[in-house]
């Protein structure tokens, strides 16, 4: 498992490292914050815009809701929505930080056992992340505090699950992992390992916009923020990332087909196995070399670092974007 080379130098000969450091980081937080602003933008208004930018070319706006309220065109929406989001801002992002793209993403071949291992490691997080989200999600429920996330219905019959699939499994898994574990990690790298996997993750996780899904996504960034340094391909990461939402796919359907109860027992079945390769991934890793990252090559400190980031201006401004969208849902 060897380090990808990322160097790093203050731009100018008299700066001290530190400044340089600060400089980098405070310049890599506006430049994310900017971008990933104006993508929750889009995110939010498509809709008003898709009805005014319709009635240019003559459509109605009833035309255009009734398509809107279609399973199957929303399907394409949330192709565009991972492209949109996912792809586009954050090669933006790279060009501004003279990040090349292709340093940034590996698609190295890992062994079969250092893989499977990964791989255990990755499923069992995202089961476990998945288990906790939903028993805070209840718990705050119960305290009166309803979120009222809708969602939007699944089109029905074989092709409408493999639609399904194909918007919420594989797109997402080839262009989130593209932006965030590819081309954000690959900016944050410079700054250490530890750095990039909980500063993408923070980042992954506010860009999905809402209170019911920023835990889950934070956590999740996590584990394949660690599997993306550690293993050192996105091979891993995406994988993982395909099984989590195709598992999230199925649970819809077969919700719709078995109930409810019958769908947890066998979730709980499901987080049993999850939680015994997690453990087997571990112990496998642990006999293959060291689970901490390496030592970041910077004179500050981590907890700076991340102050440094968070604090910039257009992060805030980002930040503060995420939570009051977020909170406009208790209202809807």
């Amino acid at each position: 498992m060897t380090q990808e080379n990322y160097n790093y130098t203050p731009a100018v000969f008299y700066e001290t490292k530190a400044a340089g450091e600060k400089r980098y980081i405070k310049r890599a937080g506006n430049t994310i914050g900017t971008i990933c602003f104006f993508a929750s933008l889009v995110s939010v208004f498509w809709s008003v815009a898709a009805v005014y930018i319709s009635a240019l070319f003559g459509v109605s706006k009833d035309s255009v809701m009734k398509a809107l309220t279609n399973p199957g065109f929303m399907q394409f929406v949330q192709v565009l929505f991972s492209t949109v989001v996912f792809i586009f801002p954050f090669v933006i992002a790279a060009k501004i930080m003279k990040t090349p793209i292709s340093e940034s993403l590996s698609f190295k071949k890992v062994s079969g056992k250092e893989m499977r291992s990964y791989l255990y490691i990755g499923i069992a997080f995202c089961a476990l992340a998945n288990l906790v989200v939903n028993f805070a999600g209840s718990v705050f429920e119960n305290m009166g505090f309803h979120y009222n996330l809708s969602d939007s219905e699944n089109p029905t019959g074989v092709v409408g699950f493999i639609l399904v699939c194909i918007s919420s499994a594989v797109v997402p898994a080839l262009a989130e992992e593209f932006g965030t574990r590819g081309v954000l990690i690959g900016i944050l790298r410079p700054m250490g390992d530890g750095f990039a996997v909980l500063i993408s993750a923070i980042v992954f996780g506010l860009v999905h916009g809402n209170f019911a899904q920023i835990p889950f996504a934070f956590l999740v960034g996590l584990a394949l923020g660690y599997i993306r340094v550690k293993s050192g391909s996105m091979v891993v990461c995406i994988i993982v990332h395909f099984i989590n939402n195709f598992i999230s796919v199925c649970v819809s359907y077969l919700t719709d087909i078995m109930g409810t109860a019958a769908v947890n027992a066998l979730y709980t079945v499901f987080l049993a196995v999850c939680v015994l390769l997690g453990i087997i991934g571990v112990k496998n890793l642990s006999k293959i070399g060291s689970l901490d990252f390496e030592k970041a090559d910077t004179e500050t400190k981590e907890s700076v670092k991340v102050k440094w980031f968070l604090t910039s201006p257009m992060m805030i401004v980002f930040t503060v974007t995420v939570v009051i969208l977020s909170c406009l849902y208790f209202f809807v």
